[in-house]
């Protein structure tokens, strides 16, 4: 299936009014076109056996979507399937994207989660980090295995910064303040002599955060 075909799939099934909902919600450089999410993962579930290879540059939210929750089916495997998700998402993408295919392409798998953790939290790409601090929260549950991951983590090779940028983003991540607004430097000049890193990690945890039922 190419590109031109699955908009018009997606298209046909979109929701005008909530096309503006979503757009004031999703924060994103990407185009809505006003896809539920229960009818994406429905559209999911009817074409997962197509080919999606011939879709290369994208730039709808909702297709980024669709492909994340096609992932599932495509991928039994739990490791298969998030490393699929991360080659899908090692670019510019939308903190609803990754929080709605985290959500429904996870299971219960403390040892896989784990490792995802530790290798995403320390990506150069900013949602695939997303994707670590959203599997850790979701994942896992008690505090032995969030102990087990934050002690794992601390021992990656890295250089401080990076762990700094990790440690920072889980902290507040787990404190739930999703919520705050976008940061920027302009409102904060100490950002303007912080390491990329830091400054990334800040901007990431300020994210509006919503997670899908």
């Amino acid at each position: 299936m190419d590109n031109e075909k699955l908009l018009e799939i997606l298209k046909s099934n979109s929701d005008e009014s909530y096309t503006s909902f979503s757009t004031m919600l999703s924060n994103t450089s990407l185009k809505i076109i006003g896809v539920k999410i229960p009818k994406l993962k429905e559209l999911a579930k009817i074409y997962k056996d197509e080919d999606f290879s011939n879709i290369t540059k994208n730039e709808y939210l909702e297709v980024d979507i669709f492909l994340g929750f096609v992932n599932k089916y495509k991928y039994n495997v739990y490791k298969e399937r998030l490393l699929n998700l991360e080659y899908l998402f090692m670019k510019d993408s939308s903190w609803a994207v990754t929080d709605s295919v985290i959500a429904f392409n996870k299971k219960k798998d403390d040892e896989t989660n784990i490792y995802f953790f530790k290798k995403w939290i320390l990506s150069p790409y900013i949602f695939i980090k997303r994707m670590g601090y959203v599997l850790y929260i979701t994942t896992l549950k008690d505090n032995k295995s969030r102990e087990v991951a934050v002690l794992d983590a601390s021992k990656e090779p890295s250089s401080p910064f990076s762990t700094l940028s990790a440690i920072l983003s889980l902290v507040i991540s787990t404190s739930a303040v999703f919520a705050l607004p976008l940061l920027n430097v302009s409102s904060f000049p100490i950002l303007s002599v912080a390491p990329e890193p830091v400054i990334n990690a800040i901007k990431l945890i300020s994210f509006k955060m919503s997670y899908p039922k």
